[in-house]
């Protein structure tokens, strides 16, 4: 029952030796990460150097940057699951051929074994997209209020010289994945660019 509960992820599973998809899950959302992390300890570091310290920026306030994303967020589970329902039902030949090139392949959860890598037509990359992204919607809407909840608590209990590493680390962990919803979501717009 856990595999079939972790299915959502087998998206990360999916195979294809064009580097854009590794740039599209991976490469750039660490990049955008480690900038957003590495702003969020610039003002310490000018401090240090004995320049004027800006004043802070708290993303983790209830006005703050994380605040802003989930008011974005909260919204796309539904959306997510509509597409993922419209490309399972989607009638058409077309849905059910092999992606032409190269397809992407990934293993499959048949009666509780994975099979060998197989390759993927459209609608079962779709499927499997829109499932990720639905389930990743669900984690980063109910991450950022569970953090903005415990923020405060959390802030309190640290030392306070470890209060900036601490929501760097945590700032950069969020907006991977969330970068990482926009840039495969932009993906999925194009994806039969990416398949010819």
């Amino acid at each position: 029952m856990f595999k079939v509960l972790l299915r959502p992820f087998s998206y990360l599973s999916i195979s294809h030796p064009d580097r854009v998809h590794f740039w599209v899950n991976w490469g750039l959302p660490i990049i955008v990460a480690v900038i957003t992390g590495g702003a969020w300890l610039l003002p310490g570091l000018l401090d240090c150097l004995g320049y004027n310290k800006p004043a802070p920026t708290d993303i983790w306030s209830g006005s703050g940057l994380v605040s802003k994303i989930l008011s974005f967020v909260q919204n796309l589970p539904g959306f997510y699951t509509a597409a993922l329902a419209a490309v399972a039902t989607f009638g058409g030949e077309e849905m059910l051929r092999p992606m032409s090139g190269n397809p992407p392949k990934m293993k499959f959860l048949v009666e509780g074994a994975l099979t060998d890598k197989l390759d993927l037509n459209r609608r079962l990359f779709l499927s499997v997209m829109f499932a990720y992204l639905t389930v990743l919607s669900f984690l980063l809407t109910t991450g950022a209020a569970v953090a903005l909840t415990l923020a405060p608590a959390i802030k309190i209990a640290l030392i306070p010289a470890l209060i900036p590493w601490f929501s760097a680390v945590a700032t950069s962990i969020y907006i991977l994945f969330f970068v990482q919803l926009l840039t495969v979501t932009a993906w999925n717009g194009a994806y039969r660019d990416w398949e010819n």
